[in-house]
């Protein structure tokens, strides 16, 4: 793990769960923030747009508050308080 890493993921929140894609991860945090990193070539991360890769985490944005959280080969899931499901890719 690289030093720029481990200061973007103490930055934030201890993680509350992980999930990880073929080249993408995501953490869920207390406060129920979802955050990736990693291949973003079809938005796995889903920032909204694309490329290579994101090697620094960052907040999933117009997510409300989630509880659990998946991630698959190229796209991600999240369950959120009300039971709408929220996925990107």
């Amino acid at each position: 793990m690289t030093s720029a890493l481990m200061a973007a993921l103490t930055s934030v929140n201890v993680p509350k769960a992980l999930a990880a894609g073929a080249y993408h991860s995501l953490f869920l945090n207390k406060n129920g923030e979802v955050w990736a990193w990693g291949q973003n070539t079809s938005d796995q991360i889903g920032i909204g747009i694309t490329s290579a890769a994101e090697p620094i985490p960052s907040e999933v944005p117009g997510l409300p508050t989630v509880r659990p959280m998946a991630a698959d080969v190229n796209h991600a899931l999240a369950l959120d308080e009300a039971g709408k499901v929220w996925g990107w890719a």
